[in-house]
């Protein structure tokens, strides 16, 4: 990212020049939020360990009874991503990223995905922690592979929504995934109990609030085989940080195009 900003800079300005930024420091701003009461007075860090603790204890679990599971990945969004993925946005004011702690599941067979998913929201988070608008469904046409499957069949009369509803939903927050990038994505807000430990240090006015917090995070599921052909031209993640880098480059050189018309 630093480097994408001195090459904009470089070649609209013919080089760069180093700057200071007047912002508070992160130990400010987090003793001013703790004197107002508005946050816990501890890190993300520890709150997201406590999130990897219960999946990987679930995960655990599950392997041990022999699900289908040939890999799990879990990890953190860097800070590089995170300033590329908020760049890349198309809002002008971009600020939420839902995908800071992320949890990656690879399956024998397409067909095993089903199972992880309903074990997954029986031990991990009810289905309904799901938050709108952030799902992926790319792998499955849901209302034809429901009537292929018996038991599933029989539910669809009692769906709320109709069946073909995801159909016409599109979803503009992949825009960078190519047509063929096949996938079950979705962010949840994931509830977790606080140790004793971390309740001792809320001030006094969140203690009616209890013990369980919320905390976001982001689960892929998907198969061997679908996923060695998601690393295959288009669809592989390079290029799709290709993708979201060009159209970091173009926010930028258009930022610096309206400031250099300004200053003329």
């Amino acid at each position: 990212l630093r480097q994408s900003l001195a090459a904009a800079e470089t070649e609209y300005r013919q080089g760069t020049s180093p700057r200071v930024l007047p912002f508070a420091g992160v130990r400010e701003i987090g003793a001013l939020l703790q004197r107002g009461e508005f946050t816990l007075p501890v890190a993300d860090q520890e709150v997201f360990h406590l999130v990897e603790e219960k999946v990987y204890r679930v995960i655990g679990g599950m392997l041990a009874s022999g699900f289908p599971i040939l890999e799990f990945i879990g990890g953190r969004k860097d800070k590089d991503s995170l300033y590329t993925k908020l760049l890349s946005k198309r809002e002008t004011i971009a600020a939420q990223i839902f995908d800071k702690l992320r949890f990656r599941i690879v399956t024998r067979t397409a067909d095993d995905i089903w199972p992880t998913l309903n074990h997954l929201m029986r031990k991990v988070f009810p289905f309904n922690y799901v938050i709108p608008g952030q799902s992926t469904n790319s792998m499955f046409e849901f209302k034809s592979y429901c009537e292929q499957n018996g038991k599933l069949k029989e539910m669809l009369p009692r769906l709320q929504l109709s069946a073909d509803l995801e159909r016409t939903y599109a979803d503009g927050e992949h825009r960078f995934s190519a047509q063929n990038y096949r996938v079950v994505h979705f962010v949840v807000d994931m509830p977790i109990r606080l140790p004793r430990s971390m309740l001792e240090q809320v001030p006094p006015s969140g203690w009616s609030l209890g013990a369980v917090i919320f905390v976001q995070a982001e689960f892929q599921v998907i198969d061997r085989e679908t996923e060695h052909s998601n690393e295959l031209g288009e669809a592989s993640h390079s290029a799709y940080k290709a993708r979201q880098r060009e159209a970091v480059m173009r926010r930028l050189k258009l930022g610096l195009e309206e400031a250099r018309t300004k200053e003329e």
